[in-house]
């Protein structure tokens, strides 16, 4: 066990909280918020925007249940400050072990007893969900941010943090920023210190899938046909109707009463769309958001924070069945979603690529876009108004739904980087295993590699879909797609309930 002198701390460990984060190289961003009281865990929460992948025979919330095992594990595991030693001057806690004196890295308590325990344990919740994956971050990378938030450690009702230190009901966070960062604080426009945080290191699931033949691509693609509806909204809609239009669409399309459909998105309005395990608090300044005239909504997927202003932003879904990734890793299954795409940019002169998990971006590593999956399954039974005897009109010949990968992205077409600094709040963890100091240096919008305009780049990939998709036709929304989405998106989507679920 980690040997302390905890006498300098002993104060601050009565209803104490904490929050850490740990970015895994090539992957995502995963934070763990604890409460403390006297020197043991009470409760921890878990937020970020990694992404959870669940197979198809998994219905409702599996990625829910994972999270909040993995939560309950945390605390009952029975790490305590014990685990994580004083901070010295030089940023180097100062530990003890087995009498040997030596100075580490907050890093290092990951090697301690309670830290090899609690791994232990993580994994041990994780190989129990065999139907649910953690995507883009690991059980190590948990425990990384775990042991952080120990670190961090702020006396409740300390004057330094500004607004209320609360912790989330379960799946949430605690309501404050990293120890040092004050309420609004934006942690983008800096340097990468060279010796920056440790990262966890790249997960599996990151690695490219060994489908070495074009041929199994294109038959893929092929499995579509006959049909496969192209789609442009018919107008624009608000932030919360586009959340409902995917999921609707998507178990829909799950249930076999819709083919595979690529639509075009049209925003109504200006929104920052955080991911299914985001935080709100951790992830947007609320008042920025208000005062420039975003909506945040959440979404449906994991990953990050989506900032869309409409005549900036192209946004794009596709709904296909689960058959058309099967036996793919997580990677793998992104660049297949993403090779009509990719065709398209090529076609119009943008030298796009697929880049670390999820993203699409230039060959010198700017940020175009980024992209995130679902999977729904095959319903039991009807779907809606859908009875069994005529609703699987694209299932099988049995009548069972195929099941439904829903993957939409979201590229810059402009960005205005000062305005998006201001909404949105990225940590330095974030950016600790990018080429760049900040969030602006980031992002590539496609305005700056290409002179055509963003309704010509979305009618070119509109035609260059059509052109290539096998079956590709296009079509219409069917009248009872919107009305169902318009009331999903006024019974969820518009909920601060679902909105909110990490504050």
């Amino acid at each position: 066990m980690v040997k302390r002198n905890v006498e300098s701390r002993t104060a601050a460990t009565v209803g104490t909280v904490g929050r850490g984060e740990c970015k895994t190289i090539g992957g995502k961003l995963v934070a763990v918020s604890v409460r403390l009281c006297g020197s043991t865990i009470t409760e921890a929460h878990i937020d970020g925007d990694f992404l959870i992948d669940e197979n198809g025979s998994v219905a409702g919330e599996a990625d829910r249940s994972l999270i909040a095992d993995i939560e309950r594990a945390i605390v009952s595991a029975g790490v305590t400050v014990d685990a994580i030693s004083d901070t010295g001057a030089d940023g180097k806690i100062i530990a003890s072990v087995e009498g040997n004196d030596h100075a580490a890295s907050v890093d290092d308590c990951r090697t301690s007893p309670d830290a090899v325990a609690l791994l232990a344990t993580i994994e041990a919740v994780i190989a129990g969900h065999p139907h649910t994956r953690l995507v883009g971050t690991t059980a190590d990378a948990i425990v990384t941010a775990t042991m952080r938030a120990i670190h961090n450690i702020v006396p409740a009702g300390n004057n330094t943090v500004s607004g209320p230190i609360n912790i989330a009901p379960a799946g949430g966070v605690c309501r404050q920023r990293r120890r040092g960062m004050a309420s609004g604080a934006k942690s983008v426009d800096v340097a990468v210190p060279d010796t920056g945080a440790s990262v966890a290191p790249e997960p599996t699931d990151t690695k490219p899938a060994d489908v070495k033949p074009a041929e199994n691509l294109t038959e893929r693609w092929s499995s579509l046909a006959p049909r496969v509806d192209v789609v442009i909204d018919a107008e624009p809609y608000a932030p919360p109707m586009q959340m409902a239009l995917d999921e609707v669409i998507a178990r829909r399309v799950a249930a076999g009463i819709q083919p595979p459909t690529l639509r075009f998105w049209r925003w109504g309005s200006p929104a920052v769309v955080i991911g299914a395990y985001q935080s709100v608090r951790n992830e947007v300044d609320g008042r920025a958001a208000d005062l420039a005239g975003f909506t945040v909504v959440r979404r449906v997927t994991g990953g990050g924070a989506m900032f869309v202003r409409p005549d900036d932003t192209i946004t794009y879904s596709l709904y296909v069945p689960e058959s058309f990734t099967a036996g793919l890793d997580a990677a793998a299954s992104y660049r297949l979603c993403d090779t009509w795409a990719f065709g398209a940019l090529h076609a119009i002169g943008i030298p796009a690529v697929s880049q670390s998990l999820n993203d699409i971006a230039t060959t010198d590593g700017g940020k175009i876009g980024g992209a995130a999956q679902r999977r729904f399954p095959a319903p039991r039974g009807s779907y809606g108004n859908h009875g069994p005897q005529n609703s699987h009109d694209f299932g099988d010949p049995h009548g069972h739904g195929p099941g439904c990968v829903l993957h939409h992205v979201t590229m810059a077409y402009d960005i205005d980087a000062g305005l998006m600094t201001r909404v949105l709040r990225i940590s330095r963890e974030k950016l600790v295993d990018k080429a760049v100091s900040s969030a602006k240096k980031r992002v590539t919008p496609l305005r700056t590699l290409t002179s055509l305009g963003r309704d010509v780049v979305v009618e070119s990939m509109r035609a260059y879909a059509l052109a290539h998709i096998p079956g590709a036709q296009p079509a219409h929304l069917p009248a009872d797609v919107i009305d169902e989405a318009e009331s999903l998106a006024g019974k969820k989507f518009e909920n601060p309930d679902w909105t909110y679920r990490i504050p």
